[in-house]
């Protein structure tokens, strides 16, 4: 079949994002060029492009592209199930950086359809569940989901995304033979990815010359690290996040490391393992008492923000963190309904003075970070689905 018209729709949108004055139709029009092109491939599969951001990057290191899944539940459908899934939907990320490169439009259109249909058509997750199975092999690990490690289990969210992303990127080719005939590329009769992936390597941070090497996997390492490590790498982990989100220029990602540093303060205030509570005889009547009394301590820092934040940014992190300790304070205090609990009613007055908080917050007057002139609306991250189950728009 002839994709021609299709291809160069999809080419036609990319140039419009050299202009200095991108807008939302031009993000759009590029976004609705995907999904025209995929479903006159694909006429009986829903693929979808739900998200592309294309992102202004004038202060922070290259990242080039992302294209990153968009499921709900990842660690329990990949990590734990081994039903088959289907990657249907996804995002897209492109770094203005690539067009200061000497990229063609043409260039920059094959490297997102490369990676785009590999994600799709590769059978990733399986490829991800050999490896983990490999990691944990090696490492004599193992996974476990229960109602105490929910929180940490999700740490590993961060290292399956990146994983995923690393092994389906044109920038982390592993095969010499892709590069010279990659069958989906040659169908849209684009052959431009020698010459593309030949200016990325020289340009971006973390590519190489060399096209025969081993995808670069340090992410997931990291994070099993961290989620078998908590007690003594979760200070560590938290300092490394917050200098990578200072780092990279990629939205997705700084959505993706917010999530991780959530998780992180969460589980700090859980506190999931202490000495003293080995020498007090009930260890999980103690993690929840120290856990509750970390999120009343809160309060105050809650409280604060209610007063100070005055952006968009600033309202949704702070209404995602409450949620998360809302969460935590409704499953104890039902699970505590009808019991003679003294303390009960104290952390149902917490959970009060939360609700309060959250409503002031919610209906606080904010400005939008789209009058600073960025071309992506950072907060749409947080109007889909991510590795937490809330947006992304990880």
């Amino acid at each position: 079949m002839d994709y021609t018209l299709k291809v160069n729709s999809l080419i036609n949108s990319i140039r419009e994002l050299r202009s200095e004055n991108v807008s939302d139709d031009n993000i759009f029009a590029v976004k609705n060029s995907i999904n025209d092109l995929l479903a006159e491939m694909y006429p009986m599969r829903k693929y979808k492009c739900d998200s592309f951001y294309y992102t202004h990057n004038t202060d922070n290191v290259a990242f080039g592209l992302v294209v990153i899944p968009k499921f709900k539940d990842a660690i329990s459908k990949i990590l734990l199930d081994d039903d088959k899934i289907e990657i249907n939907k996804f995002s897209v990320e492109l770094d203005s950086k690539m067009f200061d490169y000497g990229l063609s439009d043409e260039q920059v259109v094959t490297l997102i359809m490369f990676n785009v249909l590999h994600l799709l058509n590769d059978n990733v997750v399986d490829k991800v569940r050999d490896i983990v199975t490999d990691y944990l092999s090696n490492h004599d690990q193992y996974i476990k989901l229960d109602n105490n490690q929910n929180s940490r289990v999700q740490l590993l969210d961060f290292g399956i995304y990146d994983t995923i992303c690393q092994l389906t990127s044109p920038l982390q080719i592993v095969d010499e033979e892709v590069v010279r005939a990659d069958q989906y590329l040659s169908e849209l009769e684009l052959y431009e990815l020698p010459e593309a992936i030949n200016i990325a390597y020289k340009k971006i941070p973390g590519c190489t010359s060399v096209v025969e090497r081993s995808p670069k996997l340090n992410a997931l390492d990291w994070c099993f690290r961290v989620y078998s490590r908590l007690d003594t790498e979760r200070v560590p982990a938290v300092r490394l996040l917050n200098k990578m989100s200072s780092i990279t220029g990629s939205v997705i990602y700084k959505a993706m490391i917010r999530n991780a540093l959530l998780i992180l303060n969460t589980i700090s205030t859980d506190s999931y393992i202490r000495e003293s509570a080995l020498q007090e005889g009930s260890l999980l009547q103690s993690i929840k008492y120290n856990g509750l009394r970390g999120l009343e301590n809160d309060l105050y820092e809650f409280m604060l923000r209610a007063r100070n934040a005055d952006t968009e940014d600033e309202v949704m992190y702070a209404l995602k963190q409450i949620n998360t300790r809302l969460t935590i304070l409704d499953d104890y205090i039902w699970s505590n309904d009808g019991k003679k609990d003294p303390n009960r009613d104290r952390w149902q007055s917490v959970y009060d003075k939360y609700i309060a908080i959250r409503d002031e917050i919610a209906a606080k007057k904010v400005y939008n970070k789209r009058n600073y002139g960025i071309f992506v609306d950072y907060d749409k991250i947080d109007k889909t689905d991510n590795p937490n189950g809330e947006d992304y728009s990880l």
